[in-house]
């Protein structure tokens, strides 16, 4: 299926061997950011190197407008790695839920479906350098033609043929699964903060819909209302309002019941401020805390995904109490509704 890149068996020897050492430094619990810091930059760079990747064309910059949100580029999906929390939280929970399932089933190898992998596969790619292909098996989904082409040249260059059992061009959030590519683990990264614009939700939705059972990478994304001071400010001080929204199994599997629908999908959720916080809890945000798996969380402004997204300033606001409706919404373009009441 795949033919290699590489002009000899030593390109390819010092490839995994670079890969190899990037992984050990994000994996260890011990690296310090400097090391993380440099290890998600050369990590870029080596895939930049190895396939060619050129991010200065226009056409890598495209996004895919879909029904249920946008698919980002393969440009902004390779920068991505950079985000080096992000990156390096991922990878570590991964890691324990790969092993987690081999522990569960022994003998046999633990099957990954990744929905929009991007060029690189990113969270994937480094864990051959941990797992053998008799452990792990990997279902690729990416919507984009540009990022599906660089995602066969990395596999060519990083030697993964054994390990990914089909690469597939379909829309995650519509795909159906065939009976042939059950998996495991489902992982997608799909998102923003406060989860607009792109589909994670409907993803998740769509493939645990069909797979119950199979582990969910990020097991939790939570995302709330709170206020909060200037991040600047030495007494930087944040007030959590209401839990909103919750991506998880519990959540997602029955999401497409109509019958068990979450409130935030249809009349949405009430939040009431009561009088004026003051200076120090002026601004209303939406705040995004993701479990990825088994304790490794990405916290408040840790990464791209956990900025807060600012609702608005109350210092303007004339009237109390403040009521405000958050309704989530799935379809065309995922994202909050915020409404005064």
């Amino acid at each position: 299926m795949f033919i290699s890149l590489h002009s000899n068996k030593n390109d390819l020897t010092d490839t995994i061997t670079e890969l190899k050492k990037i992984t050990s430094i994000l994996l260890d619990k011990t690296s310090d950011y400097s090391a993380i810091l440099n290890a998600c930059s050369s990590l870029k760079d080596l895939f930049y190197t190895a396939t060619g990747f050129d991010d200065s064309l226009q056409l890598y910059e495209k996004k895919i407008v879909t029904g249920a949100g946008h698919a980002i580029g393969p440009v902004q999906a390779a920068l991505c790695i950079t985000d080096m929390m992000r990156t390096r939280v991922f990878l570590m929970g991964i890691c324990d839920a790969i092993e987690k399932q081999l522990t569960m089933n022994p003998g046999k190898p633990v099957v990954v479906m990744y929905a929009g992998t991007g060029p690189f596969a990113t969270l994937l790619t480094p864990l051959t350098t941990v797992f053998s292909a008799s452990q792990l098996k990997m279902v690729l989904l990416e919507i984009n033609f540009v990022s599906k082409d660089y995602l066969e040249k990395t596999i060519r260059c990083f030697a993964m043929q054994e390990y990914v059992s089909d690469v597939i061009i379909a829309d995650a959030t519509t795909y159906k699964v065939p009976d042939n590519y059950i998996p495991d683990i489902i992982v997608s990264e799909t998102m923003k903060p406060a989860l607009k614009d792109e589909p994670q939700v409907n993803i998740v939705a769509n493939l645990l819909s069909q797979f119950p059972h199979a582990l969910l990478i990020p097991e939790s994304i939570k995302v709330s209302a709170a206020l909060m001071g200037n991040i600047a400010d030495a007494d930087f001080s944040m007030k959590h309002l209401h839990d909103l929204l919750e991506v998880s199994a519990r959540t997602m599997i029955p999401l497409n019941d109509q019958k068990n629908n979450m409130t935030v999908f249809s009349e949405g959720v009430m939040v009431e401020i009561p009088e004026y916080p003051g200076r120090d809890l002026s601004t209303l945000v939406l705040d995004t805390e993701v479990t990825v798996f088994n304790g490794h969380i990405l916290h408040f402004n840790e990464c791209g995904l956990t900025i807060p997204v600012k609702v608005m300033d109350l210092a303007s606001t004339a009237e109390w109490p403040l009521k405000l409706n958050f309704r989530y919404e799935r379809k065309p373009l995922p994202g909050f509704i915020i409404q005064k009441l």
